[in-house]
């Protein structure tokens, strides 16, 4: 497909209406094809009224929005965050240093995060196992096969 303007998109109609009602289409979206049929206006409507009623409905005691901070922004004693001051501090120091153990200091707290659950690898036990060689051998051409399957492992997740 070569480069087009918005100009030549306007009207061509290069798309079909999927889960809207006849009326819907004829009135809003003349000449569309629409081969399967769903929801009319008013189910539209019902479920926009639905969600600004969700999104604008009266804050409860526990709900502290009064402070005008988002959900992921740090507070001192709130939720462990993996990206927090310490840390940050930690790895702008490495990198104005230049210095490898500034930055093992910075590695050791993110690796931390398994004893604060901040991700999916903290919330997982892993355990790996080496297996035993084999200690057959076969042909010329199996040399490199059973090296690599020699070097196999086995991951568990408890």
């Amino acid at each position: 497909m070569g480069i087009s303007t918005l100009q030549s998109y306007r009207g061509a109609q290069v798309f079909e209406a999927v889960g809207l009602n006849r009326h819907l289409v004829d009135a809003y979206f003349s000449g569309t094809a629409s081969r399967i049929e769903g929801v009319g206006l008013d189910v539209l409507a019902r479920e926009a009224q639905l969600k600004h009623s969700y999104a604008f409905q009266p804050l409860t005691e526990s709900e502290n929005r009064s402070d005008g901070r988002g959900q992921y922004q740090y507070r001192e004693g709130g939720e462990y965050h993996l990206v927090n001051p310490l840390t940050v501090a930690a790895l702008q120091k490495a990198v104005r240093q230049n210095s490898f153990a500034t930055f093992q200091e910075y590695t050791d707290l993110i690796d931390e995060q398994s004893r604060h659950l901040c991700t999916l690898r903290g919330l997982l036990k892993l355990k790996i196992r080496r297996h035993a060689p084999s200690a057959r051998r076969s042909g010329a051409g199996q040399g490199d096969r059973q090296a690599l399957h020699d070097r196999r492992h086995e991951l568990r997740i408890d």
